[in-house]
């Protein structure tokens, strides 16, 4: 366990893409209870650390010795850094260029999401990766076939309530007893309905083509 925990605590320290891995290995937690209670650990710490908390009190900005950092997510699902110095400006106006700043980089990048980015604090943790339902093979033993399992497409997603606790959800449905086209589209329909809010968000970054909503 504790290599487990130690590579996890790394994470936020090199540079890779935070969400991607966190795709990965929430795609398998069901499956192992030590990697789902990692994960939890992980979607908590990511989002104090970058997405929702600041020692400044301002979304994606914080406050280091002689600088203010920015740092905002884009549209490619990357992390823009931009810094700030305030020892000859000072904090105050520092801290007031540094939100401009941020303002405009948002602005440029996200268009008129911007201002929905920056006032839901829980957007971008909840932004899937994909919107595509996944086969899984579900244990079904009978008295004749004790390891028979049934082949399944499932939609998984995670929700967050109010006070940024998060749910897992999901929908399985049976290619064996529907088809395979019913299957897909019953799963299909429930992630597009489980991210109704943020299709258009998900359209512009890319992640969802639009073709899929008609």
């Amino acid at each position: 366990m504790w290599p487990s925990v130690f590579c996890l605590a790394l994470l936020p320290l090199i540079h890779v893409n935070v969400w991607s891995f966190l795709h990965h290995i929430s795609s398998r937690a069901s499956q192992n209870p030590l990697l789902l209670l990692l994960t939890v650990l992980f979607i908590k710490h990511s989002m104090s650390k970058s997405n929702l908390e600041t020692n400044t009190g301002h979304r994606f900005i914080s406050k280091a010795k002689t600088a203010y950092k920015i740092h905002i997510h884009t549209p490619d699902d990357t992390v823009l850094h931009r810094s700030v110095g305030f020892v000859r400006l000072g904090e105050r106006k520092g801290l007031k260029k540094a939100i401009l700043l941020r303002n405009e980089l948002g602005s440029a990048m996200w268009g008129k999401f911007w201002r929905r980015i920056l006032k839901d604090p829980y957007l971008m943790t909840r932004l899937p990766h994909s919107l595509e339902p996944k086969i899984i093979h579900k244990p079904r033993p009978t008295q004749d076939n004790p390891e028979a399992r049934d082949a399944c497409y499932i939609a998984a997603w995670r929700e967050y309530d109010e006070q940024g606790k998060c749910h897992f959800r999901s929908v399985v449905c049976s290619i064996n007893k529907h088809g395979k086209l019913a299957a897909y589209t019953k799963t299909k329909k429930a992630l597009l309905a489980a991210h109704k809010d943020c299709l258009d968000i998900l359209v512009f970054m890319g992640r969802l083509n639009s073709i899929d909503l008609k």
